[in-house]
C-alpha cells in the first residue's frame, strides 16, 4: 500500500486491476467479476458477468445468485 503513494505506481497498479473490465467500461456496459475457483497455486479464477447498458441491478443480482450457488 505504501508504494501506491507514488502516483506513477498507483496508476500502474490501478491499470492492472482494471484491465479485464476496461472494455466494458469503454462500452458503457455494466460488468462484475465473481470469484469462482482457486488454482492449485492459490490464484483465483473469476467469471465476468456483463449485461446491457443501464442493467446494473441485473448484473449485481446475477453475481449475487452465482455467489450463493457457489457458497462463496
Amino acid at each position: 500500500i505504501d508504494s501506491l503513494g507514488n502516483e506513477d505506481e498507483y496508476f500502474r497498479v490501478n491499470g492492472l486491476c482494471l484491465r479485464n473490465t476496461r472494455i466494458f467500461n469503454m462500452l458503457g456496459v455494466p460488468a462484475v467479476s465473481v470469484p469462482c475457483a482457486t488454482t492449485g497455486d492459490g490464484l483465483s479464477i473469476g467469471m465476468m458477468i456483463a449485461t446491457r447498458p443501464h442493467q446494473e441491478a441485473l448484473a449485481l443480482s446475477l453475481a449475487y445468485a452465482l455467489e450463493q450457488h457457489l457458497n462463496l
